[in-house]
């Protein structure tokens, strides 16, 4: 591997079920579809760095349909500590967690990594903590309102051939984490791209809960004029490689 150069393993952190529209814009209403829950462990052989948390479910690896967050199924292969030693890592070697955003899907597991500081746009966390109504419920402020944060203000290097920039619109705060590997330069993009059809679709499609559109797609420019390639926040075939570049 050459120096400062990337590998990206993504984990299957479990599987909701939603109405398709929710999660890609005015698209199939009405259907219900299965979606990942996925994070990214990034690492050169000596930084190591984990993009997203995933969800917890303290009990039996399943919310009913009915519930808050509801229906969710994870395995128990599938929480995070585990997803991360089947591929050689314990949480506590984690130094450095990003979190693209703070809903419960993708901060939701923070509880498992006592040695990390979690880098978080600082416009996301105050919005987390007094957001408006209807942008409540995906917030679990007692997640992770008591993390070790380091808050960021925009685009920044966070390490030698690692650099966030700020990609809102799906939340005020999203970010994306754009990785230099050997093939080029990887954004791992979060709930800004939720599947592979809203980025090769033509216009590109929106994820189906933003708090801002037209920022939502000035977002997509900025991605797409920063990167070689993306993984998606909640792609299955992201699935189909153990690692990027494969």
């Amino acid at each position: 591997m050459g120096l400062n150069k990337y590998k990206i393993y993504p984990l299957h952190l479990g599987t909701i079920n939603r109405e398709c529209s929710n999660m890609i814009y005015r698209t199939n209403p009405g259907v219900k579809v299965d979606f990942p829950l996925v994070a990214y462990f990034v690492t050169n052989g000596e930084t190591k760095v984990l993009f997203d948390t995933g969800a917890f479910v303290p009990e039996n690896g399943y919310v009913p349909a009915g519930k808050p967050n509801g229906p969710y199924i994870q395995k128990k292969e599938q929480r995070i500590d585990n997803a991360l030693m089947a591929i050689g890592v314990d949480c506590d070697e984690i130094k450095t967690v990003v979190l693209s955003h703070l809903h419960w899907d993708h901060a939701g597991s923070c509880h498992f990594f006592k040695n990390a500081k979690f880098i978080v746009q600082k416009i996301e966390y105050e919005y987390a903590l007094n957001p408006i109504k209807i942008h409540q419920f995906p917030y679990k402020r007692d997640e992770f309102e008591n993390l070790d944060f380091k808050f960021v203000d925009g685009d920044i290097e966070i390490g030698d051939g690692l650099r966030l920039i700020l990609t809102p619109g799906h939340t005020p705060g999203s970010q994306t984490l754009l990785v230099d590997t050997e093939q080029g330069i990887y954004g791992l993009v979060a709930d800004l791209v939720n599947t592979r059809e809203c980025w090769e679709s033509d216009p590109k499609l929106a994820n189906g809960y933003h708090t801002d559109l037209i920022v939502h797609y000035q977002s997509f420019e900025k991605v797409a004029a920063s990167t070689d390639y993306i993984l998606e926040g909640h792609e299955i075939r992201v699935f189909d490689y153990k690692k990027y570049p494969c």
